[in-house]
């Protein structure tokens, strides 16, 4: 494990939180952070753990998963590299809202939680550019439930497949987009909140209409743009 974050610029100058930051106030904050390894399928935290501190993923993917009164699961985020986990600590929430467990072999840059208070008390500046930016996330956040309140099943499926695509794809000279589907068919119910049996079904009827190809765990995207009409409302 290394002791600090000194590997080129990281996904920490990506990330919302931090992207405004000047040079100087990244310098601050990348003094306090530690690189911690995670294995796949490997527990960041759990549901109700006390709440330590902030993450930025640096490298792999990691998801968010609530659980209900019941005792169902219900997959609440996926986290790609730039992202934060443990925004609580923002609210002085004594514990985390979910379980974060990485769904790849994942790096993430962690920041303690007394330092991060301890930056905020000693730079201002850095605490109103950071109010600034979580209410960006939050407004983001208010349009996504928003518009996936109004989808289809279809556009929902069409939808998360053209996010996976603009965070983690790649895309062959002709402008097909190719993904490696780390989720499962049950996983992306869940994201959904529909059924596995129809996300199978959906999963299927784009196939049969020529709008992706499934070759195992990879998902081949003919055209992105006509992916992006059908998750259109």
């Amino acid at each position: 494990m290394k002791s600090f974050c000194e590997l080129c610029r990281c996904h920490i100058r990506e990330s919302t939180i931090f992207s405004d930051l000047n040079e100087e106030q990244l310098s601050t904050i990348k003094k306090i952070v530690r690189v911690i390894p995670v294995d796949k399928k490997g527990f960041i935290f759990h549901e109700g753990d006390a709440c330590r501190g902030l993450y930025v993923v640096k490298e792999g993917k990691v998801k968010l998963v609530r659980v209900s009164r019941s005792g169902k699961e219900q997959i609440v985020n996926i986290i790609s590299p730039g992202g934060i986990l443990g925004m609580e600590i923002f609210y002085n929430a004594s514990g985390y809202s979910t379980t974060a467990t990485a769904m790849e072999y994942t790096e993430l840059c962690f920041i303690s939680r007394k330092c991060f208070e301890d930056i905020l008390l000693s730079y201002p500046a850095i605490g109103r550019k950071m109010i600034t930016a979580l209410s960006r996330e939050l407004e983001h956040a208010y349009e996504k439930i928003g518009s996936l309140g109004l989808m289809t099943a279809r556009q929902k499926v069409a939808d998360l497949l053209c996010t996976i695509a603009n965070d983690t794809g790649w895309s062959d000279e002709d402008g097909r987009a190719r993904l490696k589907l780390t989720l499962s068919r049950l996983e992306i119910a869940e994201i959904l909140g529909i059924t596995q049996e129809t996300s199978i079904r959906l999963l299927r009827d784009l196939k049969g209409e020529g709008l992706i190809d499934i070759r195992g765990k990879e998902i081949v995207i003919p055209s992105l743009a006509r992916l992006k009409d059908v998750a259109e409302i």
